[in-house]
């Protein structure tokens, strides 16, 4: 999908991700935010080019891990802006 994608965090929309997930399966969301790498860049852009508030990064890994997925943040940089990519895994399970 392409963003904005509201539902990609939709309690429905994980646990179909969960369900189409082989145990160990992960799902990978590129570009939540933007965060400029300069200070003066930061201020000249809008607020969607900033990194969410810590109890919204909570709440998000929150949910993701009620649906069956452990969350991993990682930091690319591409050019002037950091990127997050988030790798949720699906958990290993039992008998599959």
């Amino acid at each position: 999908a392409t963003f904005p994608a509201p539902y990609i965090f939709a309690p429905e929309t994980l646990r179909e991700c969960v369900r189409v997930l082989y145990p160990g399966g992960r799902l990978v969301v590129v570009g939540l935010w933007v965060a400029p790498r300069h200070d003066l860049v930061a201020r000249s852009l809008p607020v969607f080019y900033s990194k969410p508030r810590a109890a919204a990064m909570a709440a998000l890994e929150d949910r993701l891990q009620s649906a069956g997925l452990a969350p991993r943040w990682l930091l690319r940089t591409a050019g002037w802006v950091d990127l997050p990519v988030l790798v949720a895994t699906r958990a290993e399970t039992n008998g599959q």
